[in-house]
Order: C-alpha cells, then sequence, then structure tokens
C-alpha cells in the first residue's frame, strides 16, 4: 500500500517533470522513461514505464504494437514506426505526465 506522503511526493515529481518538459512528438515515452528514472533515483519507490494502446470514448487514439521489436530494429526515429503510449505504475498507481498533451 502506497502512504499519503510517497503520493505527495510522486506529485511533486511529476509537477516538476511536466513544467519544464517540451511538447514534442513521442513525448510519452520520453516522460515516462525520465519520469520513472526520478522515482527510481530519488526514492525507494518501484517505478516501471509500461507501454501499450490509449483509447477514448472507444475510439483507439494510439494502438498497442509490441516496442522491443521496434527499439531492436529501429534504424532512425522510433516514433516514425512505433504508434504505442506509455506510462509509468508504481504500486497499482497509473502516472501518465504526457495523457492532456497524447489525447
Amino acid at each position: 500500500m502506497i502512504s499519503r506522503e510517497e503520493v505527495s511526493e510522486l506529485c511533486e515529481i511529476l509537477e516538476v517533470l511536466i513544467e519544464r518538459f517540451k511538447h514534442l512528438h513521442g513525448s510519452c515515452l520520453y516522460m515516462s522513461s525520465l519520469l520513472a528514472a526520478c522515482i527510481n533515483d530519488h526514492t525507494d519507490m518501484n517505478a516501471e514505464v509500461v507501454t501499450g494502446s490509449l483509447k477514448v470514448a472507444d475510439k483507439t487514439v494510439f494502438s498497442d504494437t509490441p516496442i522491443l521489436p521496434v527499439l531492436n530494429n529501429a534504424k532512425g526515429n522510433v516514433f516514425d514506426i512505433w504508434d504505442g503510449h506509455s506510462w509509468v505504475q508504481v504500486s497499482g498507481l497509473i502516472l501518465d505526465p504526457s495523457i492532456f498533451r497524447t489525447i
């Protein structure tokens, strides 16, 4: 179970990340990776980056394409090939720092 103090700490990290991150294509993967690294480096919590589909009102915004084969075979920009979405999971909580930039 995650404590109120840990949730507050996560909110502070999220706030700093969102304030300082530029708007750019594919920001979900960059922001999620950076968020997970900050959480893992600066707290005792374990953050994991998750990839998958994003659907809003039964409309697919991003389709679930496994990212590992894309990363292994990409010769250029991963986002020219991969059309998924990413977010962070911490103790059952979903943290999606790019959600309002992606929808």
